[in-house]
């Protein structure tokens, strides 16, 4: 089973794999442009998933990030809205 951690990690490289295979399609379709928007849109969403939902439930089993975990409420109204705005991008 995956940690919490790593599917993040495996998300972006996959994505970030997905792009650059499709930044070599010589066609410029539309299809691919597309497909380039999704990636980069699903990367951001990832990325703030990380502080959103991983983070947070790190300090109460294992004591790790307690400073974040303290700071985590006044972050919350800093956060949510770009990791809306950029899973609104994405086709879920």
């Amino acid at each position: 089973m995956l940690s919490t951690t790593a599917r993040p990690m495996l998300g972006v490289i996959g994505n970030t794999i997905s792009f650059i295979v499709l930044l070599r399609d010589r066609g410029r379709s539309a299809t691919s442009f597309l497909l380039q928007a999704l990636a980069v849109a699903d990367t951001l969403v990832l990325l703030t998933a990380v502080p959103l939902y991983v983070a947070p439930s790190v300090h109460p089993f294992t004591g790790l990030l307690a400073g974040y975990y303290a700071t985590y409420l006044s972050l919350t109204p800093i956060l949510w809205p770009i990791y809306l705005m950029e899973y609104t991008f994405t086709t879920r």
